[in-house]
C-alpha cells in the first residue's frame, strides 16, 4: 500500500523542487535575526540529505536544457540562496561539498563586497540596538502609531520609506557605514568569482531589494536588467537567471517579456506557473522542522490545491 502512495505522489507531483535559503549559521547575525529562521549547519547537511534523497542536483543550464525541451528525465532538485550574505561561502558552501551540491546564489549588486546594506537589514539592526527612551524612535511615525509596537512599525517599513531608517539610525547613534566596515555581511565580488568557478551558479535579485510589487513596471524591468547585467560582467556568465526579492506577487505578464533573463524565480512554494521559463521556490528557513518535514507538509498542500485547482500561479 505504502508503495503504491508514493508511485502517486511521484505522479502528481512536480519532477524539481526548488528549496531556497538567505544564511546557513549556528549564530544569526544582527542585521537578519529578526527577518528570518536561519538554517543551522546540522539542519542544513540533514536538508541536503533529504533533497538527495527526493532526487538529483542540477543548475541553471540543466533545468534551461530541460525547459527548452520540456522533458525532466526523472526527479530533481536546485537549492538557491538569496542576497549574497557572506555565511553561504563560510558555512553552507562547506556543507554542499562535502554532499557534492552545488547550488545558485542570487545577489543584489548593490550590496556586494558590503557596498551597501539592504533596508531590512537596517531595520532589524536598529531592533538589536538598546535605545534608553523609545519616543527617540516613535517621533519619526505618526501620533496615531504610538500604540503600535516599535518591532511592527520598523518591520512594516516599505521600500520608498527605507530613509527613515537612516534618520532613526543617526539618532539613536547607530552607525551602518561602520557595522558594513567591522562585519561581514556580504560575500565579496572576489568570493562570488570562486564560487562561480568551483560550479555555483549565480543570479541576478535586483540592485537593492525592493518589492517588486511597490514599484512601477519601468522600475521592476531596470532593477531586473541591471542585476543581471551586473552577474554577467562579474561572472562571465552565459545563463541570465532572476529571482525575484520577496516575491513575485502582482508582476505582470508584460514583465516576463522584456526583463530579459533566461529562468525566473519566485517565493509561492510548490505550484506551477503559467510562464514555461519561471519557477516558485520553497523557503526551508523553518526552525523546529525538519527539511523532510516541510516537504512533504508542502507536497499534502500541494496535492490539496490540486484537487480544489489552485496549484496554478494565476497572472495577467
Amino acid at each position: 500500500m505504502k508503495s503504491v502512495f508514493l508511485s502517486l505522489l511521484k505522479k502528481l507531483t512536480p519532477n524539481v523542487i526548488f528549496p531556497f535559503y538567505h544564511a546557513v549559521t549556528d549564530h544569526p547575525a544582527q542585521h537578519y535575526k529578526n527577518l528570518f529562521d536561519a538554517r543551522s549547519i546540522d539542519c542544513f547537511s540533514q536538508d541536503l540529505d533529504t533533497f538527495k534523497n527526493f532526487g538529483d542536483p542540477i543548475g541553471l543550464k540543466q533545468l534551461l536544457t530541460m525547459t527548452e525541451e520540456n522533458y525532466f528525465p526523472g526527479r530533481f532538485f536546485m537549492i538557491s540562496f538569496d542576497d549574497g550574505l557572506s555565511e553561504v561561502y563560510d558555512f553552507a558552501v562547506p556543507e554542499m561539498e562535502k554532499k557534492e551540491v552545488k547550488a545558485t546564489l542570487f545577489i543584489n549588486s548593490d550590496f556586494v563586497s558590503n557596498a551597501d546594506l539592504f533596508y531590512r537589514y537596517k531595520a532589524s539592526l536598529i531592533l538589536e540596538t538598546p535605545v534608553s527612551d523609545p519616543i527617540k524612535i516613535y517621533s519619526f511615525f505618526d501620533e496615531n502609531d504610538k500604540n503600535t509596537s516599535i518591532r511592527e512599525l520598523l518591520l512594516n517599513i516599505k521600500y520608498h520609506e527605507k530613509k527613515i531608517l537612516d534618520q532613526i539610525a543617526e539618532a539613536i547613534n547607530l552607525d551602518f557605514h561602520q557595522y558594513l566596515q567591522t562585519s561581514k555581511v556580504y560575500m565579496t565580488g572576489k568570493q562570488i568569482m570562486e564560487l562561480h568557478q568551483m560550479g555555483y551558479d549565480i543570479g541576478g535579485h535586483s540592485v537593492d531589494h525592493p518589492l517588486f510589487h511597490d514599484i512601477d513596471p519601468e522600475e521592476q524591468l531596470l532593477q531586473a536588467r541591471q542585476s543581471l547585467d551586473f552577474v554577467e560582467t562579474l561572472t562571465g556568465t552565459d545563463i541570465r537567471a532572476f529571482a525575484f526579492p520577496f516575491s513575485d506577487w502582482g508582476v505582470k505578464d508584460e514583465f516576463f517579456k522584456k526583463c530579459d533573463a533566461d529562468l525566473t524565480f519566485g517565493t509561492a512554494k510548490i505550484k506551477q506557473d503559467p510562464i514555461k521559463n519561471h519557477f516558485q521556490r520553497l523557503s526551508f528557513e523553518e526552525n523546529g522542522k525538519s527539511g523532510s518535514q516541510i516537504l512533504n507538509r508542502e507536497f499534502s498542500a500541494y496535492l490539496v490545491k490540486r484537487l480544489i485547482g489552485k496549484h496554478r500561479t494565476k497572472r495577467r
